[in-house]
């Protein structure tokens, strides 16, 4: 919604009490699709490239962000 790249990211394994991390982290690009290749249950490092382009191109083709609203925190 906010149309930005997102990255969630889980450790794997097994902790000190015994709860099991699959992993499953992912990134996903301004469209909501997944760019990442991370595989569950699987160690792996991965380096992905955004583009402050695509975020503008697609803000500009989607103008969401126009219906907003204004407020401020106090």
């Amino acid at each position: 919604e906010n149309q930005a790249f997102v990255a969630g990211v889980n450790r794997i394994g097994t902790d000190g009490n015994s709860y099991k991390y699959s992993g499953d982290s992912a990134i996903y690009n301004p469209l909501g699709e997944k760019i990442s290749k991370t595989k569950p249950n699987e160690d792996s490092v991965e380096t992905i490239s955004i583009s402050k382009e695509f975020i503008v191109n697609t803000r500009t083709s989607l103008p969401f962000l126009h219906d907003r609203d204004g407020f401020i925190i106090h």
